[in-house]
């Protein structure tokens, strides 16, 4: 692979996940431990 993904000097990469997912009892979910 010798393609380079460039981004903007400023340019912030981000994660999130919902309470609903991880806090709300949603058994259904991937993220249900």
């Amino acid at each position: 692979m010798t393609d380079t993904l460039r981004f903007p000097d400023a340019f912030l990469f981000g994660a999130s996940i919902s309470a609903y997912q991880t806090e709300g009892g949603n058994t259904n979910t991937d993220w249900w431990w």
